[in-house]
């Protein structure tokens, strides 16, 4: 092509440009002139315009697109271009490079910086073996050709010697072993470059320094900048090149020196964090010369943190370097066997990973967490002040444990860090409660070695709180009372490890060698000290009800000393028991009437019912004397009527764990009939059975036909039926078979062909119980029919809208009870709803884990569908969340092999349909939703938010469930009605195109393929439908992330099934970029690659130029277009549904 051609073309170009950069353009202006550009980077020619561009103009956008022809044609078109072209664009690019001025554009610069690599990628050394000479000498030019080239050199390794890029997947194997060979050879050359510039330079920055110090840093800006460029290229080496090339120029010791230069300590800090974590260690390399030279420039480091630049900057400095700290202990610690000499500096090392474990940013702190988990794990650990610093671990993480530090809601020096690290007070708080939990794995870990020094540590603090509780009767602040509730939470955390251990801790019988004075044995001070602690939480009578939960959580973490000291429960019981209903004396200052202080008093209720549950259930045979005491108690708050209904449920469990104590099967009924028989008796009356039968008679037993009912009769009504169906659920779940009951009533039996250990005594209830649990669970689903909302006077509608409880958790919000404006009937009324299907679920999935309860009755695959199965598509999808946590979750793990055939077949189809139209139209709304560029308000938007995070639970609790189908055998084996819908399910979870979700989706459908593959029935669904789904997500996916997942599933569906049929050919052959040709050749190579590392490079040649191809350009409707029809006109001819005289289960979904 002649020049005058050229111009005219490069003319057009620029005209386009302009067009399509220009506000005043119309869409059809710019469409035009894009489809024009993209027509002229695809044209055989198309290099010649670049390098005449890149010749000629000044302009940044022209002189842009001329680079990016240029980096098409090396990506796609080099080895096809001619000797002389390839040669021409070298030659220019490196005349770019060379001529580029200091004022050029940044995206111009990493521009060029991109095709230089690239090029460098595909010809060098073999075809460009002078390359690295003609770089050094550019860098010479000018500081900005210098900086070029250590960008060059810094991008070069990470797609040669890191498999992880997306580009390094596109080089071939012989290639990438030629450019390794390359790099190796010429790495000493490079390091000698690079420490040749950085010694020239910092002499440059230090001396301008030495001269000029107030204007250093404006005098200083080019060599700062370069230094700072050149320890981020060397990032890219010192991970990998042999470590001698790092110690022959000292550059470990020049990181820990540089740390002192305000400028360059987070680039030196990365450096050497990279230096002590490398990921490539070669044979000659010793770990202990790694650490060698930081340890002994602790001095150094230390002088670095003191020094100050400005607030934010110094603390991602130490957030970094504490990064590095923890490495160099941890690898210390996996070298020293616990007989060596300590390294340098190591006592100042500890003294400062112990301040960066107590910084004010809990950011910070979890950086250290690392180092000081192995360093208390290292049993062979053996320094003579280990257990000092395990003193002051003790002391840190009880402070710690102290919640303070809210970004939104505080004004400290903890919340001054947490404001630059968290955006919201939900942020904060999710990992504040990490963060903690990390804290008491710090003081179990101790406790389980150091058992006296913790008790004492923990125990003498308690005693010295309490002892100044005693003679101060002032209501606790807020602090103060989070303080007392972190010291009985660390007491009981240090007690469980310790009885864990050394479960004969408190016995006086049990001698210790070791002891404090040569008159003390270490048993005695223990007793002594239990004692004293003991005696002050029974003694003091504190009015304030956050004291009083404080001694009832220490009470009750003593439980392994009340073990060997059983004379003390007397004393407990009597503390405890009239705590159950505490009334205080108001202290003054403290509004008697506050939410905040009727808060705590139920709090201290809760937990006194609590602490003898948990004393019941693990010292049963201490507390086993007083049961009858206990439960003449209880009786009487009952008949005086003053507990709540909670803290009857909480009660009604505490009965529940006597009735396990029981060693007789007759006693056990006997004492859970007496319990019950208020309780059933009402269940099974007339009035509650005619109100669970339809959804009129319920709402009108309820008082919803009537505006705002607030009668006192329906309000009694709805708390006793919550009351009723919590204590059926209590009982259902808390009760037990007695272990090593001799009892023939707990003898072993088989039902159903499974054997089972024993007879649930409250198995006895269920036929008395059960019916009217179907039918309220039917009831409270066609609750949700739009005809029977119509019933309920409008007054009542919101109580089908989320309660504030559930929606501000899923948007990110803190939810306060304080700040709620509906009415309190409403509240109620919509979590008395939620409380009883989730109760009724609880009921029915747990009756599958008591044995035959259950199974034994032969009509429960009817008892299913017109409960748990029925008008599922009113359910909401939380509703259906919750059947399968709940119901199907443990029916698929407990169902006997002998009854899965006329349970699953009937059951799991209609289910699986429902879930599969819910998860198709859910995904496919958020689809066409983030197609969409208007806005609707941000109401609507909060709404969408819920819906979508909402589904996201769904979709995942139903990979959770069919995770399940693989292993059983019925299923994989005889599933051909379960087995469709189920792919089908798996095809939309794919199409969400969300990370976590799309990770295990691809795991679990892995699974099937290899569990169904050999069976040919399968052949289409999987090899053809399923095929074709991940297909259509590679497509349509942004996330380069993902890419490699879904090559894997789709490479692990063609291996299995190319060589059986021609199904998945077929799916590829629809792509308007794969020929029978090409394909034939492509299965060629996949049967010579054994290895699935090389199976996988095939692939992504294959489908590279898949991702993103607009679908119009497919020859083949989207699987997911297919109908349902596929598989449900199967389970519409089922035996059991002819048998039960239903017409068809797809009935059900309309």
């Amino acid at each position: 092509m002649n020049n005058n051609n050229i111009n005219v073309m490069i003319t057009q170009i620029n005209q386009a440009l302009e067009q399509l950069h220009n506000p005043k353009s119309t869409s059809d202006m710019r469409q035009t002139a894009q489809e024009f550009l993209e027509e002229v980077k695809q044209r055989a020619e198309a290099y010649s315009y670049a390098i005449q561009i890149l010749s000629t103009t000044q302009n940044d956008i022209t002189k842009h697109y001329g680079l990016h022809i240029i980096e098409i044609l090396v990506k796609n078109r080099w080895y096809n271009a001619s000797d002389n072209e390839r040669e021409l664009v070298k030659k220019e690019i490196l005349d770019l490079v060379a001529r580029v001025p200091g004022t050029e554009q940044k995206f111009i610069r990493e521009k060029l910086v991109t095709i230089l690599v690239e090029i460098i990628k595909r010809d060098w050394p073999q075809r460009w073996i002078n390359l690295l000479g003609s770089l050094v000498d550019i860098a010479k030019i000018s500081d900005t050709q210098a900086e070029l080239v250590l960008l060059t050199f810094g991008q070069l390794p990470h797609d040669i010697i890191f498999e992880n890029t997306s580009s390094s997947n596109l080089l071939s194997e012989q290639r990438r072993k030629d450019l390794m060979a390359g790099i190796n050879v010429a790495v000493s050359s490079l390091f000698e470059f690079f420490y040749s510039m950085l010694e020239t330079r910092y002499a440059q920055y230090k001396q301008v320094v030495s001269t000029d110090p107030t204007n250093a840093k404006n005098a200083n800006t080019s060599n700062i900048h370069l230094i700072n460029v050149l320890l981020n290229s060397l990032r890219s080496y010192i991970d990998w090149v042999p470590v001698k090339l790092i110690f022959n120029h000292k550059l470990d010791l020049i990181f820990c020196q540089l740390l002192l230069d305000i400028p360059f300590r987070m680039g030196a800090c990365e450096c050497l964090m990279l230096f002590l974590n490398r990921k490539v260690k070669t044979p000659e390399e010793n770990k202990s010369d790694l650490i060698s030279t930081p340890f002994k420039s602790m001095e150094n480091i230390i002088k670095s943190i003191l020094i100050s630049k400005d607030f934010e900057d110094d603390y991602s400095y130490h957030k970094r370097l504490t990064q590095t700290l923890t490495i160099l202990g941890t690898l210390h610690l996996s070298i020293y066997d616990g007989k060596g000499i300590l390294p340098n500096n190591y006592n100042q090392y500890l003294d400062l990973m112990l301040q960066m474990i107590s910084h004010p940013s809990i950011l910070l702190c979890s950086l250290a967490m690392p180092f000081w988990l192995a360093f208390l794990k290292q049993e062979n650990y053996d320094i003579p002040f280990k257990d000092e610093i395990m003193k002051k671990i003790l002391e840190i993480s009880l402070l710690k444990m102290v919640r303070t530090g809210d970004p939104e809601k505080e004004e400290n020096p903890q919340s001054k860090y947490s404001e630059l690290d968290f955006g919201t007070s939900k942020e904060w708080s999710n990992f504040y409660g990490s963060i903690r939990n990390r804290y008491i794995e710090f003081i179990k870990i101790i406790a389980a070695h150091k058992h006296e020094m913790s008790f004492f540590f923990i125990a003498l603090k308690i005693i010295e709180m309490l002892e100044s509780l005693k003679n101060n009767a002032n209501p606790l602040t807020h602090e103060q009372t989070l303080i007392t509730e972190s010291h009985a939470y660390s007491l009981d955390c240090i007690l469980q490890a310790i009885k864990e251990s050394n479960a004969q801790f408190f016995d006086s019988k049990n001698t210790i060698s070791t002891a404090t004075s040569a008159t003390t044995p270490f048993n005695a001070l223990i007793t002594t000290t239990t004692e004293k602690l003991f005696s002050l939480l029974i003694e003091i009578t504190h009015q304030d009800p956050n004291v009083t939960s404080f001694q009832i959580d220490c009470i009750s973490a003593l439980s392994c000393y009340y073990q060997y000291h059983p004379e003390t429960i007397q004393f407990v019981l009597n503390k405890i028991i009239p705590l159950v209903h505490f009334k205080p004396t108001p202290l003054a200052g403290v509004d008697p009437n506050s939410r905040h202080y009727q808060t705590s008093i139920l709090q201290a209720h809760r937990r006194a019912i609590t602490s003898l549950i948990n004393l019941s259930s693990s010292l049963n045979d201490v507390i086993k004397p007083y049961f009858g005491t206990i439960y003449q108690s209880m009786g009487q708050l009952f008949q005086q009527n003053l507990l709540n209904e909670s803290e009857k449920v909480m009660i009604y469990h505490l009965l529940a764990v006597f009735s396990n104590n029981l060693s007789s099967y007759q006693q056990i009924v006997d004492f859970l009939k007496e319990i019950l028989a208020i309780h059933i008796t009402q269940w099974t009356g007339a009035e509650i059975t005619s109100a669970l039968q339809s959804p009129d008679s319920f709402l009108s037993y309820l008082g919803l036909l009537q505006p705002d009912n607030q009668d006192p009769l329906f309000i009694n009504r709805r708390k006793n039926l919550s009351l009723m169906v919590s204590t059926f659920q209590t009982f259902w779940k808390k009760t037990q078979i007695p272990i090593n009951s001799s009892d023939e009533g707990f003898s072993p039996f088989i039902a159903n062909g499974t054997s089972y250990n024993g007879k649930w005594p409250i198995s006895n209830f269920v036929k008395e119980i059960l019916p009217n649990i179907v039918s309220l669970t039917r009831t409270l689903h066609s609750l949700w029919d739009p005809k029977v909302k119509q019933t309920i006077h409008p007054s009542y509608h919101a109580i089908y809208q989320l309660d504030d409880a559930i929606t501000a958790p899923l948007l990110g919000y803190d939810y306060h009870k304080e700040n709620k404006s509906e009415a309190g009937y409403i509240t109620f009324l919509r979590n008395l709803l939620d409380t009883l299907r989730d109760s009724c679920y609880d009921i029915i999935g747990y009756g599958f884990t008591h044995g035959d309860e259950l199974f034994g009755i032969p009509s429960l695959p009817n008892i299913l569908y017109d409960s748990v199965f029925s008008y599922l598509e009113f359910c909401e999808n939380r509703h259906l969340k919750i059947i399968i946590k709940l119901v199907l979750q443990p029916l698929i793990k407990l169902c006997p092999n002998k009854l899965q055939s006329q349970i699953f077949d009937p059951l799991f189809p209609p289910f699986l349909s429902t879930l599969y139209n819910r998860l198709k139209s859910g995904w496919g709304i958020i689809a066409t939703r983030s197609q969409r560029h208007d806005s609707f308000g941000a109401e609507n938007e909060k709404n969408e938010i819920i819906e979508d995070k909402i589904l996201r639970d769904l979709t995942f609790e139903y990979l959770n469930w069919i995770t399940l189908f693989v292993h059983q055998p019925y299923i994989i084996s005889s599933g051909d009605n379960i087995i469709p819908p189920t792919m089908y399910g798996l095809s939309c979870c794919l199409l969400s195109i969300d990370h976590p979700i799309l990770k295990k989706t691809i795991h679990l459908t892995i699974q099937f393929i290899d569990a169904l593959g050999n069976d040919q029935k399968f052949y289409k669904l999987l090899g053809s439908d399923v095929f074709g789904c991940c297909l259509e997500v590679l497509k349509e996916n942004k996330i380069s992330d993902l890419n490699n997942d879904l090559m894997t599933l789709m490479k692990s569906i063609y291996i299995k099934f190319y060589q059986l049929c021609n199904l998945p050919q077929n799916i590829l052959l629809t792509l308007p970029n794969i020929t029978p040709s090409i394909l034939e050749k492509f299965n060629r190579d996949l049967a010579d690659s054994k290895a699935e590392k090389n199976q996988k490079l095939l692939f992504r040649r294959l489908l590279n130029d898949v991702i993103g191809i607009n679908l119009n350009k497919t020859k083949k409707e989207s699987i997911l277009d297919l109908p349902e029809k596929l598989y449900i006109q199967k389970v519409a001819n089922s035996s059991w549904l002819e048998s039960n005289e239903k017409s068809s289960l797809a009935d059900l979904f309309n």
